[in-house]
């Protein structure tokens, strides 16, 4: 049995608070995103795409009360550190409390501060070429995909805007009908709506405000309508 030092405890308790801390900041922004389009609760399958460390992916299931969150991201580093928070937060738990608890009581306890049903599945996945990506989700998002695509340094030789047309049509591809599509992306000179209408979406808003109070980004809410036209 290894034995943490003293050291390593704190250094894990440090990064327990720093993930907690996290959440609290992305919650409080991504009910802005949400609010803004009076999104009822989901209870469906939701997909955080390039998820990072996993941070919105728990966010997005919390507030969205979703039964499903599966967070994509091309880097796989990410994606394995993003798949350790649970069980992080479970020993977190499971060490900070007093009493002797059996394994599901700590598991649902972890739900219960999590505010989730269910652990999010993270995957390795690119919208680029399709490869690995989910099926039936109820709401896609994204924060700043959609800009780092198109300025991104590719070597696909694809111009940067049929770049950002390819990641959307995937996307696009893994939303049910009557399901949604959320962008948060930094004002450039693109505007990514008609990305969007090609794809047969259909607008249900536009908004741009400063995220995080500083930096200024557009949000893009469209939704897949139950019957193509």
């Amino acid at each position: 049995m290894i034995i943490p030092t003293e050291e390593e405890i704190n250094a894990f308790n440090m990064d327990i608070k720093d993930f907690f801390d996290t959440l609290c900041d992305e919650k409080k922004w991504l009910s802005e995103d949400l609010r803004a389009i009076e999104l009822p609760l989901l209870g469906g399958k939701i997909c955080d795409f390039g998820c990072g460390f996993g941070h919105t992916t728990f966010c997005l299931m919390s507030i969205l009360g979703a039964s499903e969150a599966i967070g994509i991201d091309i880097d796989p580093n990410v994606i394995k550190r993003a798949r350790l928070w649970f069980e992080a937060v479970k020993y977190y738990i499971e060490h900070s409390t007093e009493e002797k608890l059996s394994d599901s009581e700590i598991t649902q306890q972890t739900y219960l501060t999590l505010g989730i049903v269910k652990p999010p599945e993270y995957m390795v996945g690119d919208v680029l070429s399709g490869k690995n990506l989910p099926s039936g989700i109820s709401l896609a998002y994204c924060r700043r995909l959609l800009v780092n695509i198109y300025g991104g340094d590719y070597t696909d030789n694809l111009s940067g805007i049929d770049r950002t047309k390819l990641a959307i049509k995937n996307m696009v591809n893994t939303i049910i009908p009557g399901g949604w599509f959320i962008a948060v992306e930094e004002v450039s000179r693109i505007n990514f709506g008609p990305f969007f209408v090609e794809e047969n979406l259909c607008c249900v808003k536009i908004n741009r405000y400063n995220y995080k109070g500083v930096l200024p980004h557009d949000l893009y809410v469209y939704m897949k309508p139950l019957i193509v036209c």
